[in-house]
Parts: structure tokens; sequence; C-alpha cells
């Protein structure tokens, strides 16, 4: 019998290459939009990625909508609010 890979190994493989992404890159902003260009991945799986970031705090939205790392950045002023729809 062929074992299926279940649905959860390539969320967790997508989300270890944005936090590599975001690592690489620490000032990196991205919409939605530029994050499903960027990663090659439907709208559906691109809001899991975000919401499941978000929940670990390694991300956070800020007001305009763009993903930012949820590190503390004391040359930024961008003004960061919680998700409330994905």
């Amino acid at each position: 019998m062929i074992a299926r890979p279940s649905d959860a190994a390539p969320l967790a493989a997508l989300l270890q290459q944005v936090r590599e992404a975001y690592g690489r890159m620490p000032r990196l902003e991205l919409t939605k939009p530029q994050a499903m260009r960027l990663f090659g991945v439907a709208p559906s799986v691109c809001a899991a990625m975000f919401r499941a970031l978000v929940m670990e705090n390694f991300l956070s939205r800020a007001g305009d909508g763009v993903f930012v790392r949820s590190t503390p950045d004391v040359k930024s002023n961008r003004a960061v609010t919680p998700q409330t729809s994905w």
C-alpha cells in the first residue's frame, strides 16, 4: 500500500519557505497578492499560510494589509493591527 502524504507536510514546507524569505529580507513587506505570486500559491493556501504565521507571532498584519515580521524594529513606524479577516 502506498502512503499518502498529509496535507500538513506541504503547508509546513511552505511556512518554512516563507520564514526563510523573511529571514533573508528582514524588512520584507508582502500583501496577499504579492505572496501568492512569490510563493506560487492559491488564495486559500495563502490565507492559511498567513493565518498560521500570524498565530505563531512570526508575522503581523499592518493596517494597510501588508504582512511584516512581528519582531520589534525600533526603526519601523508601521502601525500593526490585529488580523480579523483573512
